[in-house]
């Protein structure tokens, strides 16, 4: 009894370990953007087949960015606005922002207010995944 239930055991954690993670962690780059100053703001313009999009997120390359303020405006003429969603380091993401209730939210365009650290090009872009 014991050799059967190890066995059950060992079957259904190597088929769940075979699942393929990556499918449902696939964020798509929606927008990129050179940050020119230390301080500033720019936004995003998405295409309204690439809008319908649940979370977003950031990703800061090349230096570190601090977000004040996030504006998500819809097709729709409603605007959702994220304050201090903090610092992201080189290389780091920030947390996952949900937009809207459903696939029915269309992102139009994202504008940022951000602060930099350094002299030098820093990239912004955005991350949005559908579910």
């Amino acid at each position: 009894m014991k050799t059967v239930l190890i066995f059950v055991v060992a079957a259904t954690f190597g088929a769940f370990s075979a699942l393929p993670v990556s499918a449902a962690e696939k964020w798509d780059q929606i927008g990129k953007e050179k940050l020119k100053d230390k301080q500033g703001e720019t936004s995003f313009r998405i295409g309204v087949e690439d809008g319908r999009y649940r979370f977003i997120k950031f990703r800061a390359e090349g230096g570190d960015v601090k977000l004040d303020e996030v504006t998500i405006s819809f097709l729709t003429g409603d605007d959702q606005k994220v304050e201090r969603l903090g610092k992201i380091r080189d290389g780091k993401e920030s947390r996952p922002i949900t937009v809207g209730v459903a696939l029915k939210s269309t992102i139009k365009k994202i504008s940022v207010k951000y602060e930099t650290d350094t002299e030098e090009k820093v990239n912004l872009l955005v991350l949005a995944k559908k579910k």
